[in-house]
C-alpha cells in the first residue's frame, strides 16, 4: 500500500444516538462506527472538516439523510443492532461513503438526486469503501483495537469482507473481462443505482485501486459537483469528476476510467 503522508487521523466527530440497538450500547456502537470511518478519513489530509455526525436507528435499510438538522449536524441511519460490529462498520462505512459524496467538501453546491443514471457509481463506490473499511479495521484491531478485549474480533472483520467479495452474484462470469461485463450491464445500472450484487461487482474492481493509494478518497468529496443533466453518458459523468477534483488526483480518475474501458 502506499504511504499515506499521514499517520494521525483528521478530527471526526460521531455520536451514536440511545434507541433501539438491542444489546449493543451508543458507546459501543460509538467507538466501532468511528474507527471505520477513521480508516477512510485519515488518508483525506486535505479535506476540510466534516461536520458532526449524529447515528440513529433505522426500522428498515442504512441511509444517510439528505436533510441535515437544525443545527446542522448531518444523519446517518442504520439498521443493525446487539453486538454485530462487522455488520455495525460495514453498514457505517456505506454510509460514511455518501456523507463524503453528498456532505462532504463544497457541499451547498452538490446535486442530489437520487434517480440520474450515473447513481450506480456512487452506490459502488460506497461498497466498496465498506470493503476497505473492514479489511484496514481487521489489520488495525489485530494490535489496536478500541478495547483491549476486542483484539480477538479482529478476524471476524476480514471475514465479512472475504464473504461478501466471495459471494456468487458478486463475481463475474466465466471468461468475461469486467469492461465487457460492464459494457453489456452498464444499461441495467442505469435503471436502477442500488443493485447490491452489481455494485458489488464495481466496488470489487475499484477496491484494489484504493488499496493501493487510498490518499484518492478524498476525491470522493468531489462527487456531485457534475452538470446537471440527468442522461449524461458515463464518459462524461467522470470527466466532470476528473474536473471538479484538485489536480493531484486526476490520474487516479483515469485509473478508475480505465477499468471500466474507458479513456480520458
Amino acid at each position: 500500500m502506499a504511504a499515506t503522508g499521514t499517520d494521525v487521523p483528521r478530527p471526526l466527530e460521531i455520536t451514536v444516538q440511545p434507541d433501539a440497538w438491542g444489546q449493543a450500547s451508543p458507546r459501543d456502537i460509538q467507538a466501532v462506527v468511528t474507527s471505520a470511518a477513521r480508516q477512510i478519513w485519515r488518508h483525506c489530509s486535505n479535506a476540510p472538516p466534516l461536520d458532526p455526525i449524529r447515528v440513529k436507528r433505522s426500522g428498515s435499510s442504512p441511509i444517510a439523510i439528505f436533510q441535515r438538522e437544525p443545527d446542522g449536524a448531518i444523519i446517518v441511519r442504520l439498521a443493525s443492532q446487539d453486538t454485530y460490529w462487522s455488520q455495525f462498520a460495514y453498514q457505517f462505512a456505506h454510509e460514511f461513503g455518501h456523507v463524503m459524496a453528498v456532505h462532504g467538501g463544497d457541499w451547498r453546491r452538490k446535486w442530489q438526486n437520487t434517480t440520474h443514471a450515473n447513481k450506480w457509481f456512487e452506490e459502488s463506490l460506497c461498497e466498496a469503501a465498506s470493503l476497505f473499511a473492514l479489511r484496514a479495521m481487521a489489520r488495525e484491531w489485530a494490535t489496536n483495537a478500541p478495547y483491549p478485549n476486542w483484539k480477538s474480533y479482529a478476524p471476524n472483520l476480514r471475514r465479512y469482507a472475504d464473504n461478501l467479495l466471495a459471494e456468487p452474484d458478486r463475481q463475474l462470469p466465466a471468461g468475461e473481462s469486467f469492461a465487457a461485463w460492464f459494457a453489456r450491464t452498464q444499461p441495467r445500472l442505469r435503471t436502477n443505482a442500488v443493485q447490491r450484487p452489481l455494485n458489488g461487482l464495481v466496488a470489487a474492481q475499484l477496491l484494489p485501486l484504493f488499496e493501493e493509494d487510498p490518499r484518492h478518497w478524498e476525491a470522493a468529496l468531489y462527487l456531485n459537483l457534475d452538470t446537471r443533466d440527468e442522461r449524461k453518458p458515463f464518459r462524461q459523468f467522470l470527466a466532470e469528476w476528473q474536473a471538479a477534483c484538485p489536480a493531484r488526483h486526476h490520474s487516479f480518475i483515469r485509473r478508475v476510467a480505465a477499468v471500466f474501458g474507458i479513456a480520458l
